[in-house]
């Protein structure tokens, strides 16, 4: 435990301290996150300074481990690697900009690179489903990514989850490494809520969501079951899934831009982001309680953690139906 809080608090000052520079950078490199019609901001902000958290929660957790241990699992070598490599093509795409079908492309094979690394022996229909899964996660989490706080404050607490859960599970690795990216969500989180004034970019939402992905798959063989990754994820992932689902009943191009997630819509009826991100934030608190309850304390029945996954999730839908509603003869007068 002293090791995690360590690696937590030097994730945090780091990450803290390099984003303060990085901010300075931006503006004098023009690297800016320009308003239009689909931005939930105003004015210019730099973009892209998730690149930070990026480089340094990696670095503090290898240092962490190796001091403690003497070496780095062949996995989490495998992690490191294949989600530096998705953060250099989304740090480009920030800066540059690129097609989404590359973008895509480029997820697909660094997924495919990392279940290969792993060296875990699995049927084909398994692959292809956690594939999926690696990607899937790694683009809802970049389109989640659109209010202030919202996704760094997601990554603090689903982290801090999956450290307790690994604590209690006497895992090897997971307790530092979720403690150093949760430490270093946490120093980016200063700079980007109540107000951000800088923005994570796709280089800090895709490498969290990846990251988020593929610890669930590295304890596939052991240590903290997947399905707890799922419910701590769960506020993100239902936002997403339903949208998704949505869009592909409306027949729309699921990869264009929009804003019709639910957080998106709270915010276009009226919603503050601080209120929409507490919203949220205060979900994921809950569900990452009830996966410690349930998976590593084991005092929870099934049948109560699924009524307490559920009541988060239709809390979000009932707020927006009834913050729609309240708009909606505005609008028509």
């Amino acid at each position: 435990m002293v090791v995690a809080l360590a690696a937590f608090v030097a994730a945090a000052l780091l990450t803290a301290a390099g984003v303060a520079a990085f901010r300075v950078w931006a503006q004098r490199t023009s690297l800016m996150d320009v308003p239009n019609a689909r931005s939930s901001h105003s004015v210019p902000v730099p973009r892209a300074a998730g690149v930070v958290f990026v480089i340094v929660a990696p670095l503090v957790f290898a240092a962490a481990q190796l001091l403690v241990t003497g070496a780095v699992p062949s996995g989490i070598a495998a992690w490191w690697v294949a989600s530096w490599l998705l953060a250099a093509v989304s740090m480009y795409d920030d800066w540059r900009g690129l097609p989404a079908g590359l973008r895509l492309a480029v997820q697909l094979a660094a997924a495919a690179a990392f279940l290969a690394a792993t060296g875990t022996l699995m049927p084909l229909w398994r692959a292809l489903l956690l594939l999926l899964w690696l990607a899937g996660v790694s683009n809802a989490y970049n389109f989640m990514d659109g209010v202030d706080g919202l996704a760094a404050g997601q990554a603090v607490l689903v982290m801090a989850a999956l450290a307790w859960l690994g604590l209690l599970r006497g895992h090897a690795w997971l307790p530092v490494l979720a403690a150093a990216v949760s430490g270093g969500a946490a120093g980016f989180l200063v700079h980007n809520f109540p107000v951000a004034r800088v923005f994570m970019g796709d280089v800090g939402s895709v490498w969290l969501g990846f990251s988020f992905a593929a610890v669930a798959v590295l304890n596939l063989e052991g240590g903290v079951p997947f399905a707890a990754s799922v419910v701590v994820l769960g506020m993100f992932l239902a936002d997403g899934g339903v949208t998704l689902l949505l869009r592909l009943w409306r027949r729309e191009r699921v990869m264009d831009a929009h804003r019709t997630h639910f957080y998106q819509r709270l915010v276009r009826a009226g919603w503050s982001h601080v209120r929409t991100t507490g919203l949220y934030l205060l979900g994921t608190a809950w569900l990452g309680l009830l996966s410690v309850a349930y998976f590593g304390y084991a005092r929870l029945d099934f049948g109560w953690l699924l009524l307490g996954c559920a009541i988060p999730l239709l809390a979000v839908f009932g707020f927006v139906w009834q913050a729609e509603r309240r708009t909606e003869p505005a609008a028509a007068a």
